[in-house]
């Protein structure tokens, strides 16, 4: 494995330091994090945030909406995720669409489906971490050459990797558990490294999707 350039690889530190922050700026707390459908979803439809009168909001279109309606009735993430938007749109005096009502006042009334998908909290805290690991090491490597993992020499100084240079922002950030092995351990999952090209694809390739091709959007994302 040949070595990167010196100051490319400070480059690439840098540049990984910056997103770092960047990211656990932006990180839900712990148990709150969007599951693998939701998260596929928020940009697959091109979600935001938006600043209200009082907070926060979820800006979504109105065929998104209906789209995210019907998805909420199979899967639990996405619910919360509908919820969220109704939430944060009544807390800034904002219309709701009627979709948005009926699914609000089914939700109120406790008469919605019981969800076929649960929500998984172990994966769904973790899964926005660890697409932001895989693309920030591909971004390493495309930007700056460093390569995301030391294989498997056994013998002479390692290289620098995009692995032990993001292990070490999270952990001068606080964020010791997110060591060498862990992103190492993520990069090499290929159902996550799928997800996170669908992920990158959907948000590379928008475009207002009908609600019946809601099966292909989430199909397989995060199984």
């Amino acid at each position: 494995m040949a070595r990167a350039d010196p100051e490319k690889i400070e480059a690439a530190r840098a540049y990984a330091e910056k997103e770092v922050k960047r990211f656990l700026a932006s990180e839900l707390p712990r148990g709150e994090g969007r599951g693998p459908a939701a998260y596929y979803l928020w940009w697959h439809l091109n979600l935001s945030f938006a600043k209200g009168a009082r907070g926060s909001f979820i800006r979504v279109s109105d065929d998104a909406a209906a789209v995210l309606c019907n998805a909420a009735l199979a899967n639990a993430d996405v619910r919360d995720l509908v919820l969220d938007i109704i939430a944060t749109r009544i807390m800034n005096d904002m219309l709701l669409t009627d979709v948005l009502k009926d699914f609000a006042v089914a939700a109120l009334l406790d008469r919605l489906p019981k969800p076929k998908t649960k929500r998984g909290p172990k994966v769904s805290d973790r899964f926005e971490r660890d697409m932001f690991i895989i693309w920030t090491l591909e971004a390493i490597e495309w930007k700056f050459g460093v390569p995301p993992t030391e294989n498997d020499m056994r013998s002479g100084a390692l290289p620098p990797s995009g692995m032990g240079i993001l292990a070490k922002c999270f952990a001068d950030a606080g964020r010791h558990e997110v060591t060498a092995r862990a992103v190492k351990d993520v990069w090499l999952d290929e159902k996550k490294r799928q997800n996170a090209k669908m992920i990158i694809a959907a948000i590379l390739s928008y475009e207002k999707p009908p609600v019946n091709c809601l099966a292909d959007m989430i199909a397989g994302v995060g199984n």
